[in-house]
Order: C-alpha cells, then structure tokens, then sequence
C-alpha cells in the first residue's frame, strides 16, 4: 500500500539515494528543483561584466586613439610652425628675394604696434607716442618698402619695438586681404597638401615683434634683432566651404643678427700678437693692426704703400690743421699740405694706416724713421720742424705704434660654434677627424681645401680636435687643441664666405691663380666729425672727403684733387658699389679667398695669393717669399655686408620655445 498521497508516481519512497537524491532532515523538496536556473544567472553575469570590459577597452582604445591623432595633429603643426618661422628668418638673410616669398606692406599690418620711448616697461599705441627726436610716433619701416632690410636698430622706424599682443608687424587669416591672399601663398607655396589634401596644417598667423628685453647693470637691453611668432592650425575637409580645426600650434624664436662686423675688422690685416713680413707681400685699403709688434721689410719705401699723410693717429693733414692754424711745420714759408698736393705723384694707397700696439721696426731691427716714445706716436712723421715734408712713396706718417686702443677683434669661439650648429641655409659646422680631414656635412671625410672649394661661399665653421674652445695647457702662449696646420699650395684655389678656422697654421704657397671676380675699392677718404660712420652731405655743412682720381686697374695709384665738402658747391663723396657704376669697381681680379677669414692659429701668406676682404689671426702673421695681396672691403664697415653673391645668412636663431 502506497502510504505517499499524491506523490510522484516515479519517485518511490521515502528518497532513493540510488538516483543521487539527499535531503536534510525537514526539507520539503527535491534539491534539483532548488538549483535549476543559477547557472545561467552565472552565465549572464559573466557576460555582462565581458560586455562591460570590453566596452571600456574600447573607450580606452578609442580614447588613446584620439591622443595619438591629436599627438599627430600637434607634431605635424610643429613641423610646420618652425618651417614657417625659419621662412621669416630667411627675410632678413633676403629682403628683397621672391623665392623666399618676403611679404609686401600691403600684406601686413602695422597698425596694431606699441611702443616704449622710455625704456619704463610702459606701452602706449605707436600714434599717440612722442614725436622725438627720434620720432616714436612711426610705423615699423614707414619709409621703405623692404620690411625686412638693413638696419635693424637706430630709430624706432628701423628697430622692432612692439610686444607679443602689439606686433609691429602681423600677417593673419583674420586680416585684409591681403594677409589672407599672403598667408594662402604661404602655405600652398610652402607647404602644399601638407599632411594630405583632405587634412592641412596652415600657417594662421605670423606676429614679429621686440627681441627680448634683458637688464643689464640696471638697463634694458636687447637680446636680439626680432622676436617671430607663428600660429598653425590642423584642419579637417580642408580646401571646402566647412574647414574644422582639429588642432593648433604656437612656435616663437629670437632672431639674432650674425655679428660678422660688430667686434671688428677694421681693415684687411688684423694679428692679435705680431705681423712680421718679408718679400713683396702687400696690405691694402684699409687700416693694418697689430697686438704686439710690426715687423716690416728693410726696403719700406718700395715695399709699404703710401697714403695721404697724418698730422697724427687720427687725423689727415691740411691746409689749415683743421682748426685754422696755418700748417708750416717746416716753417719754409709754404703751407705743408700744398707742398704734397701739388707734387705730380699720384697717391699708392688712399687708405693705408698701420697700428701697433707694440713696435715698429724694419727685418734689420732698424727703425722706420726714428725711435719715438710714448702713447700714438709716429715713427716717421710726415713733416718736422728740421726736415721738409715728404712726397710720394717716401711717406710713412700712416704707421703709429704704441697705440692706446685695443686692436685684436673678437670673434668668440662658443658663440661662432652655437651660430655654425644652429642649422639654416649657408651655415656649415665640420668637426676634426684625423690627419688632414673633417668630417663633411654629407658624412664624407675631407680636407680643407676640398670643403671650401665645394662651399665657396656662405659660413664655414672647423673645429678644434677636441672640439672645446682653444686652451693653452703649456702656458706658451699658444693653443694646444687646434688642428694640424692646414697648407694650400699651387693654383686654381678659390674660396669665400666667412670661414672660422682651428689649425695651428694656415699656409699658402704657389701661384695662387684663380678666376676673375669683382673688387671694389672704398669711398674716398673722410673726417667723420659726428663719429657716426657716415660722410654726412649738407649744402652748408658737408664733411670733408678727400676727392680722388680712381685708377683704371684695381693695382694702380690715385690721383689727388684736394679736399672738398660733400654736397658743397657740386662736390660729392665717391662710394663705389658694383650698382653704382664703374668707379672704384673691377671684375678683373683673379681673388682667392673673398670675405672674412678667421683663424685661431697663425697666418703664413706666401706665393701669389689675393684675398679681398678681411684676415684675422689670432697667432700672428708671417709672409716671407712671394707676392701675396689683402684688399680690404669696406662695406664691412659701411653695414653693407655681407653682400648677396657670398650667400651668407644675414641672422640666426639664438632661442626658440616650441611648448607654447
């Protein structure tokens, strides 16, 4: 008899243990009913917590794929910012080019400029500035149409005065027109489809503007010539009528002007310790210094050029000492100055000088005229009171020793290194391998004379072996780091450019002939009375210049017409320039070198070589055998230099701040 009611007719019992049933004392039911469905709870939980991960690895994946488009997005900006800003340098090296797309006035503004006129860190707006002198109430370069051309300092028309807010000049794709039409050319020039042609990097703003302000002993001083700033932005469907911006870089730099004139040269010799030369070698043009003693051959009359006489270091003689004093040193009854202007032979050299800081002495030990004492004096004066004036090659009033002012020019090594390593256009650095080569900008080891004769022009920077600044170790008063001396021997050499050298010599010897090129002699001769580097014209008050008679070779002498005051009845100044016709300019030259050439070691000038421009040594200058020539150029100190065909960069980037 089944005792169970209504129980399932399969399941007998009480529990069949047999069918893997248990139960607890009191349970009302079989476990199995209890647990059916937990699994899936377990399955769905699972599920949605990999649903969950899986979603948040892609808002992660999504997330870091938006930082890695915006890392892109603001790297290529970057690119294209510091191009853009190394564009606007190059407007300064080239104010004038088309290939470097120098904007015009109409494609910039200068409105928005502030200026400073007392240095109190306080701007107001350019229009409501004092009047001057000098007049601050000016537009940057208002009466030019080379926005970026020489001088870059002098008046607040020349000089960048503006700040960052208040530019002097901007270029904006908010702007006229023509800052739009600009900034396009810019960028389709430039940068065209820049990274592709549905994404574009652009140029939206240039801003130029005040260099840094530094104070120096309690002045502001200025870090520079130009403070550039550029904006890029990254837009998408670009080129359509919905441009997106998508991303936006700011890049600012300091431009400098490269200081090839600032520290010197003077004139086509300068040694920062002895000049000792023998044989025909010649110096011309320009004003010859030494640090230590001059050395010079024994037959100075035919081997030393003369020039028009000094009364002293400074100052050319006159009819009247230039203070209306009769000039009859000799007391002859005759004016000194008219006893030497109308002797008939022609002047060697208009511009001559030689300065030394030590002796002047000939190969013998012999000295030029007499042995004079004291600060400035003239070793051969050109008249005394017991000796009539001397004419022709026989005067030698142009040599002062003793001479009170420093004349070694510095060209500092760290600085001209840091400008050789900046990078840009014409900007070369070679560091030292071994032997007789440097390492090439291509990688390739080559010699110096390969190196500059492949560079012919633009800047050129060789390094000391250790690459650190020269160092005299020994104390013998000369660097014990330089490289092995470089020697140029035979014909055909030509270089140019400035070239910064390490060796503990350069040589020259052979024939030294070389293509003909252009040489241009200075203006004539002046009394810068205002000091301020210029023969200034005046109906009135004109300065004096010494009016000459230019010869028909660059080697001939000058003939002399007296003295006269530029722009005084009729008279003007001669300032030969290759534009300004053929006065004073020969293209028949066969030059070597042409520019400046620095070293640090020592100068050994033999055989035939012409250099037109400068020589510095830092070790001294020696010349024994040969007819080696230095003509001086004068544009280096007329700020004129460097000219266009030597392809030199006009500035350098001393600072740049990309985290902007």
């Amino acid at each position: 008899m089944n005792t169970t009611t209504g129980a399932d007719p399969g399941i007998s019992g009480p529990w069949d243990n047999t069918r893997g049933g248990s139960q607890a004392a009191g349970a009302s039911g079989p476990p199995a009913l209890v647990e059916r469905g937990s699994a899936l709870i377990l399955a769905i939980l699972i599920v949605v917590i990999m649903s969950l991960m899986g979603l948040a690895f892609a808002l992660v994946a999504e997330t870091e794929n938006k930082i890695s488009v915006n890392e892109r997005h603001q790297g290529q900006a970057l690119y294209v910012a510091e191009g853009a800003v190394r564009c606007v340098k190059s407007w300064f090296d080239d104010p004038g080019a088309t290939g470097f797309v120098v904007p015009t006035t109409s494609q910039v503004n200068r409105s928005l400029r502030f200026v400073d006129d007392d240095s109190d860190g306080t701007y107001v707006a350019y229009a409501s500035a004092p009047t001057g002198p000098p007049a601050w109430n000016v537009l940057y370069k208002q009466d030019t149409g080379l926005l970026f051309d020489k001088p870059y300092r002098g008046v607040p028309m020349e000089s960048f005065e503006g700040t960052q807010s208040n530019p002097d000049l901007r270029i904006s794709a908010l702007g006229s027109a023509g800052e739009k039409a600009y900034l396009t050319t810019l960028n389709n020039t430039l940068f065209p489809n820049f990274p592709n042609g549905h994404q574009r990097a652009l140029v939206t703003q240039i801003d130029v503007y005040s260099p840094p302000l530094l104070y120096v002993a309690g002045s502001r001083v200025r870090y520079g010539i130009a403070t550039v700033l550029v904006t890029v932005g990254m837009f998408d469907n670009a080129g359509t009528a919905a441009p997106v911006q998508v991303g936006e870089r700011v890049v600012k730099a300091t431009i400098n002007e490269v200081p090839y004139t600032g520290a010197g040269p003077q004139g086509p010799l300068q040694s920062c310790v002895n000049i000792d030369v023998n044989g025909n070698f010649g110096v011309h043009w320009g004003t010859v210094t030494s640090a230590g003693d001059s050395i010079l051959d024994n037959n100075i009359d035919q081997k030393i050029h003369s020039s028009i006489p000094y009364q002293d270091r400074e100052n050319f003689i006159s009819a009247d000492n230039w203070d209306g004093t009769a000039d009859d040193v000799d007391t002859d009854g005759t004016v000194d100055y008219e006893t030497w202007l109308t002797d008939t032979t022609q002047i060697e050299d208009p511009w001559l000088r030689f300065w030394s800081e030590g002796d002047i002495t000939k190969q013998n030990g012999s000295h030029i005229d007499t042995d004079c004492t004291g600060a400035n004096c003239q070793p051969s004066p050109f008249v005394t009171p017991t000796r009539a004036p001397y004419a022709g090659t026989d005067d030698h009033s142009n040599m002062t020793k003793n001479v009170s002012i420093t004349t070694c020019p510095n060209y500092d090594y760290d600085i001209w290194k840091s400008i050789a390593q900046s990078g840009g256009k014409g900007i070369r650095y070679f560091p030292w391998l071994n032997g007789v080569q440097f390492r090439d900008v291509d990688g390739v080891a080559r010699t110096f004379r390969q190196i500059t004769e492949k560079y012919p022009t633009g800047l050129s920077f060789f390094d000391t072996v250790d690459s650190i600044a020269p160092h005299d170790d020994d104390g013998d008063g000369l660097a014990d780091n330089l490289t092995p001396a470089i020697k140029i021997a035979g014909g055909g050499y030509q270089a140019g450019g400035f070239i910064y050298l390490n060796a503990t010599t350069f040589e020259t010897t052979g024939s030294g002939s070389a293509p003909a090129a252009t040489i241009i002699a200075p203006g004539e001769p002046f009394r810068d009375e205002n000091n301020n580097g210029v023969c200034d014209a005046d109906p009135v008050t004109g300065e004096w210049f010494f009016d000459l008679d230019y010869p028909a070779a660059y080697d001939g002498t000058f003939g002399k017409n007296g003295w006269h005051q530029n722009g005084v009845g009729g008279y003007s100044r001669a300032q030969p320039d290759p534009a300004a016709g053929p006065t004073g300019v020969w293209n028949n030259a066969d030059i070597n070198v042409e520019g400046v050439f620095y070293t640090n070691g020592g100068f050994d000038c033999k055989g035939n070589y012409i250099f037109f421009g400068a020589v510095i040594t830092h070790e001294g200058m020696t010349s024994t055998t040969g007819t080696a020539e230095i003509y001086f150029d004068e544009r280096l100190t007329r700020n004129l230099w460097p000219p266009a065909n030597l392809a030199l960069p006009r500035t350098y980037i001393s600072n740049w701040e990309t985290d902007l």
